[in-house]
């Protein structure tokens, strides 16, 4: 698993670790939101690659991306060594979702009911990280069978990482990287980072 911490920086938010995770929401409103805050995908891939260009062969890392369903990079955190970096970069290239959508049925998709972030932490969690980093608008939605969509609410997203938290026996730091975020999401996010160690950035303000 390697040891000792990395010290990192992406999009401008300091931080160390040694077993990071990657979360990008890419549904549609986070798109335009990113391109109208002047940070087009184009400039998001290319952060990502450099952040793992630097990375020491001691760290292990992955990527999901997701609207309600995700796709992940690999099913457990990978060495960061050239081979692997490299498959990453071609991921990135190649399988990005810019449609701002993500159909179960598509390939390397997975989903759960009910779906959106909540899944999407609980996998993330699963790889034992130390570091998460979330790009998102802040505003997150679900579906479930027999039930309409809805925004996952606070108190169910404060409980779940308070559970995740206490289950890794460590604190856990997620940093947010907000683009065009309402008021009340930024002020939840905020307090969730500083809560966890982490830290809120908003690009383009």
């Amino acid at each position: 698993g390697g040891t000792g911490a990395t010290g990192m920086s992406f999009f401008g938010i300091q931080s160390e670790g040694s077993r990071i995770v990657l979360l990008f929401d890419v549904s549609t409103s986070v798109v335009n939101k990113a391109n109208a805050s002047g940070i087009p995908l184009s400039e998001i891939k290319k952060e990502t690659i450099s952040l793992l260009a630097k990375l020491p062969i001691n760290a292990r890392f992955s990527l999901v991306q997701f609207v309600r369903n995700y796709k992940p990079f690999s099913e457990e955190l990978v060495a960061a060594n050239p081979t692997n970096k490299k498959r990453t970069e071609e991921w990135i290239e190649t399988e990005w979702s810019e449609s701002g959508q993500m159909a179960a049925s598509g390939r390397g998709v997975k989903t759960a009911s009910p779906n959106g972030l909540p899944i999407v932490l609980d996998f993330a969690f699963s790889l034992q990280p130390d570091t998460i980093f979330l790009i998102s608008d802040g505003s997150f939605e679900q579906t479930a069978p027999g039930s309409p969509n809805r925004s996952v609410p606070e108190d169910e997203l404060t409980e779940q990482i308070t559970r995740l938290q206490r289950a890794a026996g460590k604190p856990v730091p997620i940093h947010f990287i907000g683009f065009q975020m309402k008021d009340d999401d930024r002020d939840f996010w905020r307090r969730m980072c500083q809560r966890v160690g982490g830290k809120l950035r908003e690009l383009g303000k």
